[in-house]
């Protein structure tokens, strides 16, 4: 635990925490760990770090799938092979562990009672729901929200009432501006003014970007003039980070304007669609804006990541791993902003330190097929 605890803190500058809930110390001697922070340590550390160094095969697996459960339990929508493969798994862990304690290669201790209560959690769902619509945890974060109000020494009670409707109505108008006014949700929006130079920011070229945007428009089948097509530099509307629904992605640009932060690989790294049921790992240089046919297209400049390997069979590993001293594939790709589907952490690993483990803040990455060779990606983005 001694290395898995260092490992999480020497990952920490890798991890977009406004994706993730915990604060990524380590957690073997931090006294003060808070649910959150255990919570992404079962969700991304254990079977990172700590589920492919089990010596027996069938723990591996037992455990994994444990673990998927837990993840499909934070989803707000289940089906019914869901709530299945939840009881199934919960039930064949459980089993598991009687089985060892009864062979004494187990303490009896070790099912506690918590354990005992996992078994009710597919009950549970299947008569109440799932598990976030009944969460205390957004009604204590409330509570100590309104805590923090100052309220009338008098009519503490009325002054509390005010408080309440008046962010009630606040909140209604934001979601109401969100939604805009013809019900369409406007989920991109550039952070800061854009910034138009002579070039690009760096290591990125004026000739590969407008290449690459040219390569684009193909794909989605847009006719344009190629003489008229971008013809300055000052033709991009280039941008930091990007509001993307509720979350806000930075890039490459935006760390190299941080002169304190030290250069990252978490931070801009993503998770993109490349078609209907293909992705792949991105690290992004910067968002832009450009028009073409006057029609404005919000758009990311990125390079694929080279060498990750997603094999779901080896050491029951969920998330894919990167040899990360490959780098990324020189080609700059641009793709539609949309097609950013997720935050990645990326967690360092002692064990083995020509491989970073890539984990999604979100999505069930072991649920889908990852493209990991350039050309495949190139082939897929043309079918969009």
């Amino acid at each position: 635990m001694s290395t898995v605890g260092n490992d999480m803190l020497t990952s920490r500058p890798d991890i977009p925490l406004s994706f993730f809930n915990g604060n990524w110390d380590n957690i073997e001697k931090h006294q003060a760990a808070r649910a959150v922070d255990w919570m992404d340590f079962l969700l991304f550390v254990v079977p990172t770090l700590i589920i492919p160094s089990l010596h027996y095969p069938e723990a591996r697996e037992k455990l994994k799938n444990l673990i998927i459960s837990i993840h499909l339990c934070l989803r707000w929508e289940l089906s019914t092979s869901d709530i299945l493969f939840i009881q199934k798994s919960i039930d064949s862990f459980q089993e598991f562990l009687i089985e060892r304690i009864q062979l004494e290669t187990l303490n009896r201790r070790c099912f506690k009672i918590n354990i005992h209560y996992l078994g009710h959690i597919a009950y549970m769902v299947q008569r109440l729901g799932p598990l976030p619509s009944y969460s205390c945890r957004p009604l204590e974060r409330t509570i100590g929200y309104y805590k923090d109000r100052k309220l009338s020494p008098s009519l503490p009670g009325t002054s509390f009432q005010m408080h309440i409707e008046t962010e009630c109505s606040l909140n209604h108008l934001l979601a109401q501006n969100v939604q805009g006014r013809n019900g369409v949700q406007q989920t991109i929006k550039f952070i800061g003014k854009p910034n138009q130079s002579d070039s690009p920011p760096d290591p990125v070229t004026y000739a590969n970007l407008r290449k690459a945007t040219g390569e684009h428009m193909e794909r989605l089948g847009i006719t344009f003039d190629s003489n008229t097509f971008i013809t300055s530099s000052k033709d991009f509307y280039i941008h930091q980070s990007v509001q993307l629904k509720n979350d806000i992605y930075r890039s490459l640009f935006y760390l190299s304007s941080k002169r304190s932060n030290k250069a990252s690989s978490g931070q801009p790294t993503v998770l993109c669609k490349a078609d209907l049921n293909h992705y792949f790992f991105g690290m992004v240089h910067f968002y832009f804006e450009v028009y073409v046919n006057n029609i404005s297209h919000k758009l990311v400049a990125l390079q694929v990541l080279k060498d990750v390997v997603h094999d779901k069979t080896v050491n029951g590993k969920l998330f894919p791993y990167w040899k990360h001293q490959s780098g990324h594939h020189l080609r700059l790709v641009v793709i539609d902003v949309g097609n950013v589907v997720d935050a990645v952490g990326i967690i360092s690993d002692s064990t083995n330190k020509d491989i970073k483990h890539l984990v999604p803040s979100k999505q069930h990455i072991w649920d889908f097929s990852v493209l990991t060779d350039f050309n495949n990606v190139k082939a897929h983005l043309r079918r969009i």
